[in-house]
């Protein structure tokens, strides 16, 4: 499929650098000298990792490879990967592109030059055989610079490394007829255990990645240890800034519902807004618009955010002239022969107030405190994580000076903090003219757990436990943060290696008596009962000090064990952690390695269907209200909440607790109304059309029940004003 001169593949070869083969895409590597052989390999999604894709956007991939313990190998091979369009379209262009840093923080070696085939040869007077072209990575799927593969992002559809005027012959290759590109790496050191890569797509299709770890330039040889294939899909969207780019995004999702800002010292509202498509992915590239549209700095000025990144989020901020509660409405722009400026019938929304202050109030006066992220949250080993603390006063305006005590208990410690014993950390912020005070986890590489994060407020030194009017302030507030050692060392098994087992009660976490062979019993518990699919599961697994031991799962709607995880030892302590990742409720025990009579009562982990909600004005007071499951499924049947006071019928704010997933309200007047149903359509897409006789702000909600293999889901809250 793609061409490259047999003595570059021979140089390739000799220097145990990068080769590549004639089925698609392609990037090898060598690895240092003889330890310990890698003997597995997989490819992982680092972002995103469900393998669906918005168009335009360069998606993090990784090729791993470990020895039978699970570590990193430092034997010398050669890894090799092809990047493959499926189907193949003459429309379509899939590239490897560079991709943003990782969210986990890690770094490995990254390709950076890619070959694909072209319409003619290359040199025809030196290999008549050549049709390889070179490229360099860039952003996205964008047009090439001028002169080539020095300057990128490059095309690979386009003559890349080829000037019109000075190398006209090069310049002529303007095609792609294979529709397939390879690109190569150049090895990696000890220090560096992984090849990291990114995949773009031009248009919805799909593509596959293929890896295996080599001695040679092909992955043809008896020897060769291969990784499983990987699919990814393309969903709308498309290059940065295209028509294609802006027609993609149906959702707007603002990091909050109200802002506060102030005008001495000038301190505005930090505005952080997620793209995405109606597969609900993150979508690249493109500029969202917001206006006041009411409050005391009402007016018709349309200002711009900043251009959505890889991860779909876009930044910008505000703070109005005048002290008062401001609406601002955020819209992306989408073509139509009747498109205007502003946000038009159809085009995504979203809506959020932004209350200005004169100036911040008092220390003393501090009253609410709101710790953000809430649990659950996560956060990847060797990384760092801000947490923020926002303090307000009894009317809501941001604290300044207010002193905030944050105290973190589990793995990682606050940057800049104090431990008395190495193990819990504390460290004191004050509060800045936004009421923020701000303070970060660094997780050290292999710590793994549950981090338990608490800021709190002077009980003499604020107004937090004080009454007023029968409210309570609150003087401290707690997230969770899931500590992950990244992705598991082994690959993910299939669910036919051993009988149905009967389910057993849930297990402790103490072991205690002496078991099986004159060992400790094993004993099994789970610090996240319930999850959403994209999240960690954590299971705790206790036992003999330093033996083998094999995590054993079924994943609905299968139930039938394997071996999910291990052979792994426990700690000197008799402790151990897994990591997986359900898309379904899944069941698991943990047994010594080959014993079953040894095996530990058994452990559940929920995993909740995530739902998405947006809503959508098509008229006076006519709206739509959609969104997507995950997983997906079609046919599941999605009810449609609002959330209205028992007495009044009025507005409300729920404040449904992060995690809580039977949605309960923490105001006993505040109950959800059922609005409609829908069910979800073969796209996993569901829509409620509304029509209301009545203006106003409501907060929306969608849920769906449990199915056979997942449990229930509800969306965020969702404000809406109606007009």
């Amino acid at each position: 499929m793609i061409g490259i001169p047999r003595s570059l593949r021979v140089l390739l070869a000799g220097s145990a650098s990068v080769a590549l083969v004639a089925t698609g895409v392609t990037a090898l590597l060598a690895t240092p000298a003889h330890a310990e052989a890698a003997s597995q390999a997989r490819i992982e999604a680092v972002y995103p990792t469900d393998g669906s894709i918005s168009a335009g956007t360069c998606a993090i991939y990784r090729v791993v490879p470990t020895t039978p313990l699970g570590v990193a190998p430092s034997d010398s091979k050669t890894v090799v990967i092809t990047l493959t369009e499926s189907p193949a379209s003459k429309d379509q262009d899939v590239d490897f592109c560079t991709p943003p840093a990782a969210p986990d923080g890690q770094t490995g070696t990254r390709v950076t030059r890619a070959h694909y085939d072209s319409a003619t040869p290359a040199n025809p007077m030196v290999d008549p055989t050549d049709f390889g072209e070179q490229y360099c990575t860039g952003r996205s799927i964008t047009p090439p610079a001028a002169g080539g593969c020095t300057a990128s992002p490059d095309r690979p559809d386009v003559a890349s490394d080829a000037d019109v005027t000075t190398d006209p012959q090069h310049a002529s290759n303007t095609t792609n007829p294979t529709d397939t590109d390879q690109a190569y790496d150049f090895g990696y050191t000890a220090d560096s255990h992984f090849v990291e890569f990114g995949i773009v797509g031009q248009i919805t299709g799909g593509a596959t990645i293929d890896a295996c770890l080599s001695d040679d330039t092909d992955c043809s040889d008896t020897g060769d240890i291969k990784a499983a294939q990987v699919k990814v899909s393309f969903t709308p969207g498309g290059p940065p800034q295209s028509t294609a780019a802006y027609d993609a995004v149906t959702n707007i999702a603002p990091d909050r519902t109200s802002y506060t800002a102030t005008l001495s010292p000038a301190t505005p509202a930090p505005f952080v807004l997620t793209l995405t498509n109606n597969n609900a992915d993150t979508d690249f590239g493109v500029t969202p618009n917001y206006r006041v549209d009411s409050g005391p700095n009402f007016g018709a000025t349309i200002r711009s955010c900043g251009e959505s990144d890889d991860f779909g989020v876009s930044r910008c901020s505000y703070s109005g002239a005048q002290p008062g509660t401001d609406t601002i409405t955020f819209w992306v722009n989408h073509s139509g022969t009747l498109a205007t400026g502003g946000p038009d019938a159809g085009e995504p929304t979203a809506t959020v107030t932004v209350t200005t202050y004169a100036q911040p109030a008092a220390a003393a006066s501090a009253r609410f405190i709101d710790l953000t992220p809430n649990t659950p949250t996560s956060q990847a080993a060797g990384t760092t994580k801000p947490f923020v603390a926002t303090v307000t006063d009894n009317g809501g305006a941001p604290v300044q000076g207010a002193v905030v005590t944050f105290e973190e208990t589990g793995p990682g410690q606050f940057v800049g903090g104090t431990s008395a014993d190495g193990l819990t950390s504390t460290i004191t912020v004050n509060t800045g003219p936004d009421g923020r005070a701000t303070a970060s986890i660094l997780v050290q590489p292999g710590e793994k757990g549950s981090d338990v994060i608490t800021a709190k407020l002077s009980t003499t030194g604020s107004q937090c436990g004080q009454n007023f009017n029968g409210q309570t302030g609150t003087c401290q507030d707690t997230t969770t943060n899931t500590v992950t050692g990244g992705a598991s060392a082994s690959p993910t098994p299939t669910s036919t290696a051993s009988p149905t087992r009967t389910a057993t009660p849930t297990a402790t976490a103490t072991p205690s008596a002496t078991g099986s062979g004159g060992r400790r019993n094993l004993t099994i518990s789970t610090p996240t009962p319930d999850i959403q699919p994209t999240d960690d599961g954590v299971l705790n697994a206790f036992g003999q000090p330093n033996a083998s031991v094999e995590l054993r799962c079924y994943t609905r709607p299968d139930t039938n064990y394997f071996t999910a995880r291990g052979p792994s030892n426990l700690s000197s302590s008799g402790a151990l952690q897994f990591v997986i990742h359900p898309g379904a409720n899944t069941r698991c025990y943990v047994r010594y390695t080959g014993d079953e009579v040894s095996a530990s009562p058994s452990v559940i982990i929920n995993v909740h269907t995530t739902l998405s909600l947006s809503a959508y004005r098509d008229g006076v007071r006519k709206y739509h209200f959609q969104g997507t499951n995950l997983p997906r499924r079609a046919g599941q049947l999605i009810t449609l909440y609002r959330w209205a006071r028992r007495d009044t019928n009025g507005y409300c704010d729920p404040h449904i607790a992060a995690g809580d997933y039977s949605a309960s309200s923490s105001d006993p007047n505040c109950v959800a109304v059922r609005t409609a149903t829908a069910t979800t359509n073969s796209t996993n897409t569901w829509r409620i059309d509304r029509s209301f006789t009545g203006s106003g702000q409501f907060v929306f909600q969608v849920r769906t029940s449990q199915t056979l293999t997942n449990a229930n889901g509800v969306s965020n809250p969702r404000l809406t004003i109606i007009h």
